[in-house]
């Protein structure tokens, strides 16, 4: 039994504890330092390092293979009690003369044995791939052992479905769908292999589906919980509830037809995947799905008029003007502006194709979308950010940027302010609006031609492949556009904000503090915080 003292030595002038036995039978001496006080403490870790030893031994001497006798210290437990009597937290070890991977094992081994101090090795690096090759060995061979235990499953089901039975999984639903997830944002990458942004909405809705659908054994997944899910989404589900909504609004029309498309594509999936043991049910007939539509249908596209876009102008800023302008006067949504190149400018026009459709276009800019482009430039993005990158660069998240949807919003907050009731529509209708004013100064043909369709003619799905596009009947509906809409333009840079609170406001504020009216109802009052009301009260 080891002793529970500490001894002084004189010689030495430390404290030291004898503790364990080596391999002659004899007790290790381990010195713990001159300050008594740290010498106890690295004394109940000295005797914590002494139990793993023991307990170590006992393992080994179960599975006969233990060297000793006896439980003893040997030299890399030595090395680790001299370390935790100076008081260290970590050591370098000298490991075994070994393959990297053997080091790695034998390293793991140690540490967790002796989490009271921490052993390393010279060669960290080489330790660090062998630990990576290992954990590759094990994933390969977690691998391998599910797709035999998917084969046998398979092999199981096959064999039992004709006499009427039915073997019991224990890959669910989920488990499917989130392979599923994982397998759709491998697949659907970029030439750099980063996910693409189709991949990202793709597994975002199988996220959904399967925060809604039950979790069942993949043997239960059959034609009745088929039709349940796809019944879920066909009906449009309500949203989680918000404060706006505290009852939830329906999901969108769109979005339940797409998540059916998806789920049906889960399912073709599934029976070709070889890693789960499901087959799609024989008699399973996946036909047209009819949505639920809105209560309301809409007979017509929402668009800005002339004077809505006045509005806009006259409390944009300088950046939300160049939008403004790429918008309407070549029917720009936020890709297009994002994506605009020096390259694609050529003096007065733009030529080039739509990020979306690959359908190439030409536009004829007006003299003050010239100007709000700045001065040309061979290559390059037309529009940075402060940080020098494109408007519609990816995040270290993988989103893509939203600098042009954020000033957007700002801008329609800014007009809400001023002109309540104010239409609060996306910035992809800017381009439905000059898409619309250019229907209405031509004809539908160049309508198409002007927003780069892909089929402009439609009575005519080969025209594209017989004739070229007339592009200068774009260009004259684009001077009927600037002859329409140019009276509502000021200068480019003569930019001059509303003030969020008016002096005649400010007077109105004052007054109704001096009637004793709170802060809080004065801030409710006029849409601003607390402390902006104190501030224009104690102003004289």
């Amino acid at each position: 039994m080891a002793k529970r003292i500490l001894a002084w030595n004189e010689g030495a002038g430390q404290f030291y504890r004898e503790i364990g036995k080596k391999p002659n039978g004899r007790p290790a001496r381990i010195y713990l330092g001159a300050d008594e006080a740290l010498a106890g403490v690295n004394v109940a870790r000295l005797v914590a390092l002494w139990g793993a030893v023991e307990e170590r031994w006992g393992h080994w001497d179960q599975n006969q293979m233990a060297d000793d006798p006896f439980p003893c210290w040997d030299d890399v437990t030595l090395t680790l009690a001299r370390a935790v009597g100076k008081g260290q937290w970590s050591v370098t070890v000298e490991p075994p003369d070994d393959g990297p991977q053997e080091v790695a094992a034998w390293l793991a081994t140690l540490r967790s044995y002796f989490p009271m101090v921490r052993a390393d090795v010279a060669d960290p690096a080489a330790a660090e791939e062998g630990s990576q090759r290992l954990k590759e060995v094990w994933q390969e061979e977690a691998g391998r052992q599910e797709a035999t235990h998917a084969r046998e499953m398979r092999n199981i089901k096959d064999n039992a479905a004709p006499f009427g039975g039915k073997v019991a999984t224990r890959e669910t639903l989920h488990d499917a769908l989130d392979a599923y997830k994982a397998w759709t944002e491998k697949s659907s990458v970029d030439i750099g292999g980063v996910t693409t942004q189709s991949g990202k909405k793709q597994g975002e809705r199988a996220a959904r589906i399967r925060r809604y659908a039950k979790d069942v054994p993949l043997s239960d997944f059959g034609i009745d919980e088929i039709d349940a899910v796809i019944e879920f989404w066909r009906t449009r589900p309500r949203k989680p509830p918000t404060k706006k909504t505290p009852s939830g609004s329906p999901y969108a029309f769109t979005l339940c037809k797409h998540t059916i498309r998806l789920f049906k594509h889960f399912l073709r999936w599934l029976h070709k995947e070889k890693s789960f043991p499901w087959r799609k049910p024989a008699d399973l007939d996946l036909d047209r799905t009819k949505i639920v539509p809105d209560a309301e249908t809409r007979y017509k596209i929402d668009t800005y008029g002339k004077e809505e876009l006045g509005l806009l102008w006259q409390h944009a800023s300088l950046f939300e003007r160049k939008l403004l302008l790429l918008a309407l006067n070549c029917g720009f949504s936020i890709s297009e502006i994002g994506s605009l190149d020096w390259s694609e400018v050529d003096g007065g026009f733009v030529k080039g194709p739509r990020p979306k459709t690959k359908v190439y276009g030409e536009f004829k800019l007006w003299d003050m979308t010239r100007q709000a482009l700045g001065t040309p430039k061979k290559t390059g993005p037309v529009f940075l950010t402060a940080g020098g990158s494109s408007l519609i660069a990816r995040t270290e998240g993988n989103n893509v940027c939203a600098k042009i949807p954020a000033a957007w919003y700002r801008l329609l907050n800014r007009v809400g302010k001023h002109h309540k009731g104010f239409k609060r529509l996306g910035f992809h209708h800017l381009r439905k609006t000059a898409g619309n004013e250019v229907r209405k100064l031509a004809d539908g043909e160049t309508m198409g031609v002007f927003l780069r369709h892909g089929k402009p003619v439609k009575s005519d799905s080969l025209a594209g492949l017989y004739s070229n596009p007339v592009f200068p009947r774009v260009f004259e509906a684009q001077d009927r556009l600037w002859e329409f809409w140019k009276d509502i333009f000021t200068p480019l840079e003569d930019v001059e904000l509303p003030r969020k609170t008016t002096p005649e406001q400010i007077r109105q504020i004052r007054r109704l503090k001096k009637q004793g009216v709170q802060t809080k109802k004065l801030a409710e009052m006029f849409g601003v915080c607390a402390d902006t009301i104190r501030v224009y009260c104690r102003k004289k």
